[in-house]
């Protein structure tokens, strides 16, 4: 309160409680709220609505609430007025930068902290929360979750367990420390325990450092989200965003596009309602395709309302436009992913919660082929290296239902993590057909310093076989050491399983993948594709490298480059 910066992550951000507060931020009186205390006093909460006089990340939108009796601030809830943008912000080292890593943004969705009435009389910080996300282009995205809540307090208590004057028991030392702190210098005292003492202190417990229960439900943050939106500057509100180049997955290297080169509108048109359009051309086909979406409610929970002709893509387990499928068409000849034309529209609900990612939705689409129109790769020039043809698609008119829920337990990656996926489609017109397919993953320290992880999964197709919706294997994200779609047919099973050196920052390891796709009416364990291979990653498995063997029904060194390996 003596300063007039907030300090977030490192951010200096000015204070609305500062004595100059006024010249950048608009104030206006928000609710009363009337507590009736257990002694018969009444104690009554002022809100003060906060808004930025402009769109910069130095200024936040906020509410505040005080104890009217007292000024004391007893909740306070706000964001920055925009993101933060390297090259709004600090252009000189956005310079630095490769193109393909921007925008490189840091964004706030809320901070808030409570305070409690304690003995009637003190306010003390009760729960806190932050939520936010660092990202760089398309390809490294870093969410933050700060959530906590306070319990017992014991305040001016006569006596105390931590000796803060005179002598001090064996084994225990006083420190001072020199705090300096906008340009006033004071002196913190701390003391110590013995090490052993503290090791065995009742406090620290096995249950200590456990997470419990979450401080904020999703529908408080949810409803803050909203409200802090609201605050924001109208032109910050509701100012198109235009995205091109290398940001947001916009260009992209498939043998179908060639280079595909696009460009992205997003403008709110309310604090919960977005539209969204996307156009987009290739050097290859030529062809050229486009989205329109709307797109209402918050980040965790919203409709979207589409229409769209768009080149789609055959496989569930893998992304074929995503930036190191294009480095290795491009520069390593591979042919990743299968391809077929849609155009169609689509009403989707998401939610995301804690644990949990569900997609379900109704669609309409026209199929059609997509041709080859480019086999150039960097690869090509110095060996000859075939590209081959993509499958045939049926020529159809389908509706119906689409489901996916991902789910995952456990974040420690010296523990436990269960990861898992479910997919479900039904469909009628022109073709009926019903898929479903499911997969899950394990991963847990082994034996003397290592780790080890399993992935299996399995599905099928029931009624009319199309081919552009039949399981595709082959690749990074199902069979190493093989071509993409080295297998496809209306059913298949797959398993992985690695071992790795145990430290998750970088890792070193051994693998191995089988499967097996085909008829329902052929099924068998005995003849799968097989491979076996080493691999190295980087921060618990963001970015892998992997050279595989195909050591059944297959029989070349394959390298594999991508994000998000199991180890």
């Amino acid at each position: 309160p003596s300063g007039d910066r907030l300090a977030v992550g490192g951010n200096a951000f000015l204070n609305p409680l500062a004595d100059t507060a006024d010249v950048e931020y608009r104030f206006a009186s928000g609710d009363t709220l009337r507590l009736r205390l257990p002694d018969g006093r009444t104690v009554v909460l002022l809100e003060v609505k906060v808004q930025p006089r402009r769109a910069a990340f130095t200024l936040v939108a906020g509410s505040l609430w005080f104890d009217a009796e007292t000024a004391l601030l007893v909740r306070a809830s706000y964001r920055p007025a925009r993101a933060f943008n390297l090259l709004l912000d600090e252009p000189e080292d956005a310079d630095e930068v490769p193109g393909f890593l921007q925008p490189v943004e840091a964004e706030i969705s809320y901070v808030t902290v409570e305070y409690s009435l304690h003995e009637f009389r003190w306010w003390l910080p009760r729960r806190f929360a932050m939520e936010g996300e660092a990202r760089a282009g398309r390809v490294v995205r870093f969410p933050l979750t700060i959530d906590w809540s306070m319990g017992q307090y014991e305040v001016n208590e006569p006596t105390s367990a931590i000796p803060l004057a005179g002598p001090l028991p064996p084994g225990w030392a006083r420190r001072e420390q020199r705090v300096e702190r906008d340009g006033k210098i004071s002196y913190v005292t701390v003391v110590v325990p013995e090490a052993g003492g503290l090791l065995a202190a009742p406090e620290l417990s096995e249950d200590f450092g456990r997470r419990g229960p979450l401080a904020f439900t999703d529908q408080e943050v949810q409803r803050l989200r909203g409200e802090l939106e609201s605050l924001l500057p109208t032109y910050q509100r509701f100012r198109p965003q235009i995205s091109w180049g290398l940001t947001r997955g916009l260009t992209r290297y498939n043998r179908v596009e060639g280079l595909s080169l696009g460009a992205l509108v997003e403008a709110p048109l309310t604090p919960s309602l977005r539209a969204v359009a996307e156009a987009r051309l290739g050097t290859g086909d030529r062809t050229p395709y486009g989205a329109g979406t709307l797109r209402w409610g918050g980040q965790l929970r919203h409709w979207t309302l589409s229409g769209y002709r768009r080149l789609s893509a055959v496989d569930d387990w893998s992304n074929p436009f995503s930036f190191t499928s294009s480095l290795q068409n491009l520069f390593l000849g591979s042919s990743v992913g299968e391809f077929y034309r849609a155009t169609g529209a689509s009403l989707a609900r998401s939610r995301t919660g804690r644990a949990t990612r569900l997609e379900l939705g109704g669609f309409y689409e026209r199929h059609g082929a997509a041709d080859r129109t480019t086999d150039f790769s960097f690869a090509g020039l110095l060996w000859d290296r075939e590209t081959r043809e993509v499958l045939e698609a049926a020529q159809v008119t389908v509706g119906g239902l689409r489901g996916d829920l991902r789910w995952y337990k456990g974040q420690d990656p010296n523990g436990l993590i269960l990861t898992g996926r479910i997919l479900g489609e039904v469909a009628g017109l022109d073709a009926e057909y019903q898929r479903g397919a499911v997969s899950v993953s394990a991963s847990h320290p082994f034996l003397f310093g290592t780790a080890g992880a399993v992935e299996v999964g399995a599905g099928s197709l029931w009624g009319d076989v199309l081919p552009q919706r039949t399981f595709v294997l082959g690749g990074a994200a199902t069979l190493r050491g093989f071509d993409e779609d080295v297998v496809r047919g209306p059913s298949f099973w797959r398993a992985r399983a690695e071992l790795a050196s145990g430290f998750a920052g970088a890792r070193l390891g051994v693998f191995g993948d089988a499967a097996w796709a085909g008829p329902r009416s052929e099924f068998t364990l005995d003849d799968p594709f097989v491979a076996v291979g080493v691999g190295a990653s980087l921060l618990d498995g963001l970015v892998r490298l992997d050279l595989a063997r195909g050591v059944r029904r297959g029989g070349t060194w394959r390298v594999h480059l991508y994000l998000d390996g199991l180890l």
